[in-house]
């Protein structure tokens, strides 16, 4: 009965896990498709519980298309890229292509994650009352696992849309000397903006935008806008600026110069419930230097530094069985536990053989998980009185081990168990053997975190494209190591504030929020009122970093 308690442990159905994708305030919303926040999407996930088949790659004699990166219907079929496994609303949907394609309910993308998630885009949006299923039967376990999926269906509830009552913000950035200057717009529901030169989806075309945007000044020709053009909005995650929406470029033909008064009148911009942006006004102020007296009066500095919460990827496990079968198991650490990312990377796992009569006989296994050393443990012990096993005449398999471990309820909730099948089928029936005595160590987890650097003026330019400060805030940063550790700095001139991704392997190598760090000088310049670069900031020493869980990395 133990025996086959732990089989059935082992060889659980798989199951599917469907999410339907929403806009968000963050979201460039597609053109005319009378979508705004809170609607569903053209996209759903489907995430398994386990590790699945992907696409193979065939001949062309075989059927495939010859490639190893694409992949053709005989390919997909069978894996989770297949679209046919999928239905909305009961309806097959249509094969996979690339483009757009005019028949509704066709697929045009499947991409799989490493999360074993699947992400499926459709030819159009879904909508409250849909049905999403994924049909089951269908032995998609990876490597041959042949565990069948069960049946999974999702019908989609209303869309509760959240009340909106802040009208649209404008917000004006503007350097002396520059030939242009940045707007920028919070608002996710536009209707309608002045500030647009031409059609963006369903808002109307601003033809007479030059009446709503004026620039005034002393040194000015004219008390009049002298305006050319304005660009095309800019997708929300490309601005630079936290909750803006849209920004646009408006180009002058006089440089700005200090004291100039840029008006952006009322009603520019008017949301979808008829709020409407009020007057702002910009005065275009002195370029600080960092000379100017009495003493800490002009200089251009670092005015704060901002890090958010720490995002953990899957650990992606290390072989945990002995040296004979180094192959056929591994463990992975989950997003949501204690050694999820990269503080999985110093997790261990140790057996123990503690059996005096190895073969023939009932043995037990033990489990144990200690979060504060970091380390998995099972023991084999004999079970007494002994008795012989006619089961197990060559003792525990890796099966038994894995039944051992998810039965563990601190293992369950921290980790799961996948197999690599030789191509038999006996990867869980095959002898565990003798544990390694160094025991084996977890790798490839992966941890994020983002800050936000502030200065207290517009930069004109990032010394090392910005890889120089990153490189003070994170101090521990090794772009050497295996894999490297990464910064990816997201900055648009002219603004104040910089975004940097931080990725590594070691939670020590990442931005922690105490700790002392120094900001060298000149990692950054401001304008000089002509255009150009100014000067440098000065040297900042940091004990701290602000915490603000809104910085996504």
């Amino acid at each position: 009965m133990a025996n086959a308690v732990a089989a059935a442990k082992t060889s659980s159905m798989l199951t599917a896990e469907i999410m339907p994708m929403k806009y968000t305030a963050a979201t460039q919303i597609p053109a005319d498709s009378g979508k705004s926040v809170g609607d569903y999407t053209t996209q759903f996930e489907v995430t398994f519980s386990d590790n699945v088949k992907l696409p193979a790659n065939l001949t062309s004699a075989q059927g495939g298309d010859d490639n190893a990166t694409t992949h053709n219907a005989v390919e997909r079929r069978g894996s989770v890229l297949d679209p046919t496994m999928y239905r909305l609303n009961g309806r097959r949907l249509q094969a996979y292509v690339a483009t757009a394609p005019d028949e509704t309910g066709s697929v045009q993308d499947l991409i799989f994650t490493a999360d074993r998630t699947v992400t499926i885009t459709l030819s159009h949006h879904l909508e409250a009352g849909d049905t999403i299923s994924v049909v089951g039967g269908g032995k998609v376990g990876a490597a041959m696992d042949q565990r069948p999926l069960e049946d999974a269906s999702l019908t989609l509830s209303a869309v509760t849309i959240a009340a909106d009552r802040t009208a649209p913000i404008v917000e004006i950035v503007a350097v002396p000397g520059q030939s242009s200057f940045q707007v920028f717009v919070t608002e996710p529901n536009i209707l309608h903006s002045e500030l647009v030169t031409g059609p963006t989806g369903s808002r109307t075309a601003g033809s007479n935008w030059r009446d709503f945007v004026m620039v005034q000044g002393p040194s000015r020709a004219a008390e009049t806008f002298e305006g050319d053009t304005t660009t095309a909005p800019a997708d929300a995650t490309a601005l630079g600026r936290k909750g803006a929406h849209e920004r646009y470029t408006v180009t002058v033909d006089q440089a700005l110069a200090k004291g100039d008064v840029i008006t952006i009148e009322r009603s520019a911009v008017i949301d979808t419930d008829g709020r409407r942006s009020a007057l702002t006004r910009h005065t275009v102020g002195a370029v600080k230097t960092n000379t100017a007296p009495p003493t800490g009066t002009g200089n251009f500095e670092v005015q704060s530094v901002s890090i958010g919460n720490y995002v953990h990827g899957t650990q992606a496990g290390a072989n945990i069985v002995n040296a004979a079968a180094t192959t056929t198991m591994t463990v992975t650490a989950k997003a949501t536990g204690i050694a999820s990312g990269a503080r999985g990377n110093s997790w261990t796992l140790f057996g123990f053989d503690d059996r005096t009569f190895v073969n023939g006989n009932a043995f037990n296994i033990r489990v144990a998980v200690d979060a504060v050393n970091q380390r998995i443990s099972y023991t084999i012990s004999d079970v007494r009185p002994q008795t012989p096993n006619p089961a197990r005449p060559n003792g525990p398999t890796i099966g038994d081990l894995a039944a051992a471990l998810v039965s563990n309820d601190d293992f369950n909730a921290n980790f799961a168990v996948s197999y690599v099948d030789g191509g038999t089928l006996t990867t869980k029936s095959a002898a565990l053997g003798t544990p390694d005595p160094a025991g084996l160590t977890l790798m490839g987890g992966l941890s994020q975190v983002g800050v936000v650097v502030r200065f207290n003026d517009e930069v004109h330019t990032l010394a090392n494209g910005g890889v120089d400060l990153a490189g003070d805030i994170a101090q521990r940063l090794d772009t050497g190591a295996s894999p490297a550790d990464v910064a990816t700095v997201t900055w648009a001139t002219p603004d104040n504030q910089v975004h940097i991704s931080y990725t590594s392997a070691s939670m020590l190598r990442l931005p922690a929020r105490s700790g002392f760090r120094v900001i060298a000088a000149s990692v950054a310049t401001n304008h000089d009122g002509a255009g150009d670069a100014g000067v440098g900031n000065i040297r900042e020493i940091l004990n701290s970093l602000r915490p603000d869980a809104s910085i996504k990395p």
